[in-house]
């Protein structure tokens, strides 16, 4: 090989790193920074300069200082009075249309707390944040008109992370993640900065502690997050069995038809660089698959309605805390998952790739109702996208909309978690000290219940594609999930209930502070009306224990039920229940030595009878009998 080629090829691998690094700087490239932690304490921050604007108002006598790496106002038994400070950079863009504002604001006292999101050193006018703590806050300009109210309640002694985006005419407001203004000016914004301001009014006191205020640009809406790309369909992995799809019943059961979450998932593993699994062997979609398998990362069951495969992305959390653990220059990734699409979820894709965090969303057009791409920029009227299936390259080929999204952000810290997953056709409701979230359907109607809206209870439709005629086809029937992100420790109980008598898996996993888990699979059977109760014991430090209340009387109503759906046949649901009968009549005696040997006879009964019923049927009356000999 001669020297001018190798010379070659290393100019053209080099350009393409290059490529790829700028790529990710330009597209979110920071303005301006400040977080406090280079000034000595007691001293003016140099990034800043103090700003007088044409106003009556008088200046306050009172300066802003730095004190343990936070920035401080305090100003004191003064009247009506305002101050402000500006970045002192004289190298602010003119153009600066498209940019994220965001900060830790502590209010600490006063009514009066402001922050300036775009100051016209020209004209001296602001636009502005007002906030009134406690009580509502403005959205104004300097003569102090307000455009829009809304009524929240910000109180003093908390820290707020206040994100403010200002999209050409467009100005949203996160407050703690939570989107509370969504406006559109009537004219444009003039050029300018960033700025502080505080004062007093009818309150003559006030003070603001300031920490990690950051200004972000993303002017370059073409630029894209270097994602890697990866695609369902590569033959090393396309034939690979997905889940447990062919014990399933499930037929295509190929990965290269149903692995889009999970072609997700890893390519958003490798582009936080992970990039080998915890035996070193290469992450790929195809390893991913398998690791999931062993590692009980699918969720999977039976059902009267049908089967259905579930991929529980909390495993994956777990598996980054595992990886970087043993090698601490990877972060954990903590997943958050988010349903439907609204203005905050618009919002919270926005904040995330202009941090340079791609998301996981799912979407639908005409030929999927739930298919599973990766976010990796945003266009003039769209967002770039990685399909791993059809590869289309915007969101403007699932019509600009979707129905989820999990993020996965970088996180070192609580990765607890408790997830139930169960067929559609079963409810669940979830009461944790007094507070109920899911749904019942008892005394023949449907009662929800969300007192923690901080715990998701949704149906998730199957993962759907079309084959090679264009005919769609469904991974199963999808589930009710409930999803509990970092739960308390203590007693949660479980009701799963049904308006029909139906066969059910359910899928219970618990995930520990540092994201180790448990997993359980329950099947049973459910009659109308009759709800089903099971305890669960939470702890994020040690392992979780789970029991279902289960007597005679509830084994006995299993067995009716199995037999009126045809799971068992007559012979078996009367030698079953003459036991079952007899051990019941023990129980109520005086004399109930020989309750415990009949329940023991049944279980010996059932599995010489194994062979010639169904496994579902096999399944729920093990558990039964299991629990009642060992209780």
């Amino acid at each position: 090989m001669s020297n001018n080629y190798l010379k070659l090829l290393f100019i053209c691998t080099f350009c393409i790193i290059l490529s790829s690094l700028s790529i990710r700087n330009t597209y979110a490239s920071t303005i301006f920074e400040d977080n406090f932690d280079q000034y000595s304490s007691n001293t003016f921050p140099t990034k800043w300069i103090n700003l007088y604007l044409n106003e009556n108002q008088a200046r306050c006598n009172a300066s802003w200082n730095v004190n343990n790496s936070k920035l401080n106002l305090f100003i004191e038994n003064q009247g009506s009075c305002t101050t402000n400070i500006t970045p002192s950079s004289i190298y602010w863009p003119n153009n600066l249309n498209n940019y994220t504002y965001e900060m830790d604001a502590t209010f600490v006292t006063g009514t009066d707390h402001n922050i300036i999101f775009r100051y016209d050193p020209i004209s001296n006018n602001f636009y502005e944040i007002h906030f009134v703590s406690p009580g509502d806050f403005d959205f104004g300009f300097s003569n102090y008109v307000t455009n829009y109210k809304l009524s929240q309640n910000y109180p003093d002694d908390k820290t707020y992370h206040i994100i403010i985006t200002i999209n050409g005419r467009n100005i949203k407001v996160i407050v703690n993640n939570t989107l509370v203004r969504d406006i559109t000016l009537n004219a444009d914004l003039p050029p300018g900065k960033i700025a502080l301001r505080a004062g007093t009014g009818s309150d003559p006191n006030s003070g603001i502690i300031y920490d990690n205020i950051k200004v972000t640009d993303y002017n370059n809406e073409y630029s894209s997050l270097p994602v890697p790309y990866l695609s369902q369909t590569n033959p090393i992995w396309g034939k690979d069995e997905y889940d447990h799809s062919q014990s399933l019943g499930f037929n295509p059961y190929t990965f290269d038809r149903w692995g889009c979450a999970v072609t997700s998932a890893t390519m958003i593993l490798n582009y936080y660089g992970f990039n080998h699994l915890p035996d070193s062997s290469p992450l790929t979609p195809g390893s991913l698959n398998q690791w999931l398998n062993n590692s009980q990362g699918y969720d999977y069951g039976i059902g009267s309605d049908g089967n259905y495969s579930y991929l529980n992305f909390a495993k994956i959390a777990s598996l980054t805390h595992l990886l970087s653990s043993q090698n601490s220059s990877l972060p954990d990734l903590e997943w958050i998952p988010n349903f439907g699409k609204n203005p905050n979820n618009d919002t919270l894709i926005d904040k995330d790739i202009s941090a340079a965090q791609p998301d996981i969303i799912r979407v639908t057009n005409a030929q999927t109702s739930s298919h599973f791409v990766v976010t990796t920029g945003k266009t003039a009227s769209s967002y770039s996208i990685n399909d791993p299936y059809w590869k289309y390259s915007d969101l403007t080929s699932f019509n600009n909309t979707y129905d989820a999204i999990e993020q996965f952000v970088p996180s070192h810290t609580n990765l607890s978690y408790i997830t139930l997953v169960i067929n559609p056709s079963v409810q669940i409701l979830l009461n944790h000290n007094q507070q109920n979230n899911g749904k019942i359907y008892k005394n023949g109607q449907f009662s929800s219940y969300n007192d923690n809206p901080q715990i998701l209870y949704q149906y998730e439709p199957p993962i759907n594609n079309t084959d090679t005629s264009g005919k769609s086809m469904s991974l199963g029937t999808g589930v009710n999930s409930l999803l509990v992100p970092k739960p308390e420790n203590g007693m949660y109980t479980i009701m799963l209930s049904s308006p029909k008598t139906v066969i059910y898996t359910l899928n219970l996993d618990t995930f520990q502070t540092e994201g180790s888990s448990k997993s359980s699979k329950i099947i049973g059977i459910l009659t109308p009306n009759s709800p089903q109760t099971l305890v669960l014991n939470f702890n994020s430090d040690s392992p979780t224990t789970i029991s279902a209340t289960v007597t005679i009387d509830s084994t006995i109503s299993d067995i009716k039920s199995l037999y009126s759906l045809k799971k068992i046949n007559l012979i078996q649901k009367s030698e079953l229940l003459a036991i079952l009968q007899d051990a019941k009549a023990m129980q109520k005696s005086k004399f109930n030595i020989g309750y415990l040997t009949e329940l023991k006879f049944t279980l010996k009964l059932l599995n010489t009878q194994k062979k010639n019923m169904t496994n579902e049927a096999f399944n729920i009356l093990y558990y039964d009998l299991t629990t009642l000999t060992t209780n």
